[in-house]
Order: C-alpha cells, then sequence, then structure tokens
C-alpha cells in the first residue's frame, strides 16, 4: 500500500481436477498401475505479495508479484512394482507431466541483485524413477530411490527478447536424484542405526537476463545424514547428525561463481516418553 493505492493480489479460479487410478494385479506380489491426475500449484503469499524482502541466504532483494497466476499440471503415470519378501519392494515408473503456466525466479532489469516472481509460458517433464527396499539380514535393510528426469521450459512472448535462455531446464528441477540408506537394529540392545545419503544433479535457482552468461544453477551437493535410536521401558532416546560432509552449496552463471556457503551440520538430540 502506498499512500491511498493499493495492489490486490487475487487468484479468483474454479478449477475441476479430475483424477483416475487403474491397478492390474499380475500375481499376488505384482502389480501394475496406470494414473493421470490434475493438480494444482498456487502462488505462496510471499511469491503473490506485492512488496519486497532481502533473502538472508545470498542477500537478494526478491520482489512479489500479484499478477502471479497459479501452475496448472496434468500427470500422467506408470509403475510396475513387484514385492518379493515381506518388507522387500523393487518398482519402475515412468512419468510425464505438463505444466501450463509454472512460477519462476527471473532477474530484473536493475544493476542491483533483485530477482521477481513471474509465470513462463509452459514446461514439460519426462521421468524413470527407479525404487528399491531389500532386507539383506533380519537386521539390515537397504533402501534405493533413483530418478532421471528430462524437462524444458518456454517463455512467454513478452521474455523471449530478456532472458539468457528462451528454452530451458525447468526451474528447480534436477536432471537426476539419488537417494539411499541403509537402517540397523540391535534387538538385544534395543537399538536402530541408520544413514542415509542423497545428491542431485545441477538445478536452476534464477532465471537469468540476456545480458547474463547462462541462467543461474546450484551445483550437486552431497549428503549424508546419521542417527542412532534407543528404547528402553517407556523412553525412547533418540540422537542424529544432519549434513555430516557439510560441503560448499554452490550457485553458478556459466564460469562464474555467484553465491558460495556453508549450511553447517545439525545435532539433534531428544528423549520422549510414551504413557
Amino acid at each position: 500500500k502506498n499512500g491511498s493505492n493499493q495492489t490486490i493480489a487475487k487468484v479468483d479460479k474454479t478449477d475441476i481436477l479430475p483424477a483416475l487410478n487403474v491397478t492390474f494385479s499380475a500375481s499376488d506380489k505384482t502389480n501394475i498401475r496406470a494414473a493421470f491426475s490434475s493438480t494444482l500449484a498456487r502462488p505462496e503469499f510471499r511469491e503473490i505479495s506485492d512488496f519486497r524482502f532481502q533473502d538472508f541466504v545470498g542477500s537478494q532483494i526478491i520482489y512479489g508479484n500479484p499478477d502471479l497466476n497459479r501452475t496448472v499440471i496434468h500427470n500422467y503415470d506408470i509403475r510396475f512394482e513387484t514385492y518379493p519378501n515381506t518388507g522387500e519392494l523393487l518398482a519402475i515408473s515412468a512419468f510425464y507431466k505438463k505444466f501450463f503456466e509454472p512460477i519462476e525466479l527471473f532477474y530484473r532489469f536493475t544493476e542491483r541483485t533483485e530477482v521477481q516472481y513471474k509465470n513462463a509460458k509452459e514446461a514439460n517433464l519426462f521421468g524413470i524413477e527407479l525404487e528399491g527396499r531389500k532386507n539383506f539380514t533380519e537386521q539390515l535393510q537397504v533402501v534405493l530411490n533413483a530418478s532421471y528426469i528430462l524437462s524444458e521450459t518456454k517463455s512467454k512472448e513478452e521474455d523471449k527478447f530478456r532472458t539468457a535462455n528462451v528454452e530451458r531446464p525447468m526451474y528447480g528441477q534436477s536432471p537426476y536424484t539419488l537417494n539411499a540408506g541403509a537402517y540397523y537394529t540391535i534387538p538385544r540392545l534395543n537399538l536402530e542405526l541408520s544413514a542415509n545419503y542423497n545428491t542431485f544433479g545441477e538445478r536452476i535457482v534464477t532465471v537469468g537476463m540476456r545480458r547474463h552468461p547462462d541462467d543461474e544453477y546450484e551445483q550437486p551437493f552431497h549428503k549424508v545424514d546419521i542417527g542412532a535410536k534407543y528404547r528402553t521401558g517407556n523412553f525412547t532416546i533418540k540422537a542424529d547428525v544432519e549434513n555430516l560432509l557439510n560441503e560448499n552449496v554452490v550457485y553458478k552463471q556459466g564460469n562464474v561463481v555467484t553465491n558460495k556457503y556453508r549450511a553447517g551440520v545439525t545435532y539433534n538430540f531428544g528423549v520422549s516418553y510414551n504413557f
């Protein structure tokens, strides 16, 4: 609000969101699933509000945009899954998603580091996912989830001559992700141990301007967490360490490093009592 002038941000839409799921049971342990759904991604308060704020990490000035539209997403999935033994899983999925007016973060035409949320024209995403859960012993279970994804975003006509790349990967979307975990129980000690690892491919965090060497990408980051849980009587004691490797988080545009920092290691300890 500025004096007697005010800007009203309003997304007034009525959407019908159909969904269809079909499952074919090839055997007692194997299913083939197919699904379609239509979903929405509505702007968050800070994205659609007519104000600006400074990001704590990176010190960018971020502008909201009252003219943002919600994103409509059409989802198509097919999945093959089998359960070899109790508690085990092997699954492979293929999926396609169509985004209408996805919300992205764009650099503004200013000399300062200022960015603003805007809608792109459309985006397409294709991917495959592999998921597995295996019990190697009665005490040890290993879990794996991996995805490979191809995505493309197309700019609106008014943005074609201001962006670094008219066609680019989808904002915030990595070309691959990998998550792995190992869980080990020691029943005689009432102890559960865990270790988790995840990483991802580089992903766009800000859409670059024409004068920039490229869009701004967050570089791959490797994260390791370990934890332990001990039960005695009604008490549960938990301790874990997050981001054990404490690698640098790095943003780059072309060969230029635009931001670099360490997220730090987090230590958690808790005690709970069940009545």
